[in-house]
């Protein structure tokens, strides 16, 4: 969908910036304690090879464009050790991509952000950070 997405902003010539990159992304997954990087990957493991990964529901949930319910799809097996790991690699970055967003923004401007299913949703999400600083977001 990334790429897909750039490609027809570039065959546009609509600017395209970057909320936060890879070198960033990784700088974060480096920077977990070390036992929570392992969780994390343990219970990923895990539940690709039982099957028991949501996708179904994670995809329905985006098709409706429900972003709460991604965002309960992505938090419902989250154990208190892997809290952090989602305060790491959504919360912080949501806190990141939404004062890139404001950087961004002029007056009378519209945006069109691109970013993964579940930092739309719940408390921390990027909807909510950016009504918080008085902007207005629609779903399209």
């Amino acid at each position: 969908i990334d790429r897909h997405l750039l490609e027809q902003a570039h065959g546009r010539g609509m600017p395209v910036i970057e909320l936060d990159g890879a070198e960033a992304q990784l700088g974060l997954l480096a920077g977990l304690p070390g036992e929570a990087a392992l969780e994390l990957l343990r219970q990923t493991a895990g539940e690709i090879l039982a099957g028991d990964i949501p996708i179904a529901d994670m995809l329905n949930a985006w098709l409706r464009g429900d972003a709460e319910a991604v965002q309960q799809v992505v938090k419902a097996d989250l154990t208190t050790d892997l809290q952090a790991v989602y305060d790491t690699l959504i919360v912080e970055r949501n806190r990141t991509m939404v004062r890139r967003i404001i950087d961004e923004l002029r007056p009378q401007q519209t945006l069109f952000v691109v970013v993964g299913a579940a930092h739309m949703g719940g408390p921390s999400g990027l909807v909510r950070g950016l009504r918080a600083h008085g902007y207005t977001v629609e779903q399209q």
